[in-house]
């Protein structure tokens, strides 16, 4: 690896995920996310990895954060109070945007890698 850039792999740079939390408990409406991860990079509130969920429906009130990702395998589906609605599958990049109030909902496995700022 240079030391100034890195190829983003799916399995993240040990070529595995590990088990993670990162779903608040409290706000999942129904499933399990069964979440992994692997971080490529994490400093001063700016993160970038790959991420794995199991099928879950998820309550997300003013988000936090700014995302950006792009998804690897499986579809989620973003949908605001207001009723507009996205599905993102394989290949789709997408904004995840700081202030999102609605639900994420993924119907099987799902893996993307992100890139976040909070």
């Amino acid at each position: 690896m240079a030391k100034y850039m890195e190829k983003m792999l799916p399995d993240g740079p040990k070529g595995e995920l590990e088990n993670v939390s990162l779903v608040d408990r409290a706000n999942v409406v129904s499933g399990d996310p069964d979440e992994q991860a692997a971080l490529f990079f994490s400093k001063d509130g700016v993160t970038a990895g790959v991420w794995e969920c199991g099928a879950y429906k998820e309550r997300i009130e003013n988000r936090p954060v700014e995302e950006m990702c792009v998804v690897i395998s499986g579809e989620v589906t973003l949908s605001t109070d207001d009723g507009a609605s996205e599905t993102y599958g394989p290949g789709d990049s997408f904004l995840f945007r700081r202030g999102f109030t609605g639900y994420w909902e993924t119907k099987d496995r799902f893996r993307k890698y992100f890139f976040s700022t909070s």
